[in-house]
């Protein structure tokens, strides 16, 4: 994954901010504008653009598969007013990074991936809520992402996604993610 270094100032918790706004978003990286021309991908891009317009509670699972017996983490993003929301070690803490500066950097990394697809593989369900699954792959300079997308068919919204990714050197990552949409507020920060 190519990312543009930022000075951060501040501790080390906003970089953990940033960083888990970046991963929780990342489903952007699987979509690239020459892509947009198959209706697959257009669909995981239009919903993939949803994320960073429409209000959103996302709940995501990490584990590292290269590393059998690791920890898995969890965090927690809420997407609302233009602002995001992470948990860290239980607690709420506005983001550094705005949904605008996360949609400028999804743009980015759009323009940079490469050996893109994106196919519709089953129709299926999240609670109750009628879906599509698509498999997506996305290649950057850095990294190599499959995903498996379940959009709602009802709203275009992204519903669910895991991803595997290969970062290189045997550092693997597999993300669960769920979405829900439903009375999103602004959390109660920590002190």
């Amino acid at each position: 994954m190519r990312r543009r270094k930022r000075r951060i100032v501040g501790s080390a918790n906003l970089w953990n901010a940033v960083l888990a706004a970046a991963w929780l978003c990342s489903a952007a990286f699987l979509i690239s504008p020459p892509a947009r021309a198959q209706s697959d991908c257009k669909i995981l891009r239009d919903a993939v653009d949803k994320l960073t317009t429409v209000p959103s509670h996302a709940y995501e699972t990490e584990t590292n598969p290269a590393r059998p017996g690791s920890d898995a983490s969890s965090v927690e993003m809420i997407s609302t007013g233009g602002a995001i929301y992470i948990t860290m070690n239980g607690k709420w803490n506005k983001s550094p990074m705005s949904m605008a500066d996360m949609h400028a950097q999804e743009e980015e990394n759009w323009k940079t991936a490469k050996n893109i697809s994106c196919k519709h593989l089953r129709d299926d369900s999240v609670k109750g809520e009628s879906a599509t699954v698509y498999s997506a792959h996305s290649e950057t300079e850095d990294t190599k992402t499959d995903a498996q997308m379940w959009i709602s068919k009802s709203k275009g919204l992204l519903l669910r996604q895991e991803d595997d990714v290969d970062i290189g050197g045997g550092e693997k990552h597999h993300r669960s993610i769920r979405y829900d949409y439903a009375n999103v507020q602004a959390p109660a920060l920590s002190p």
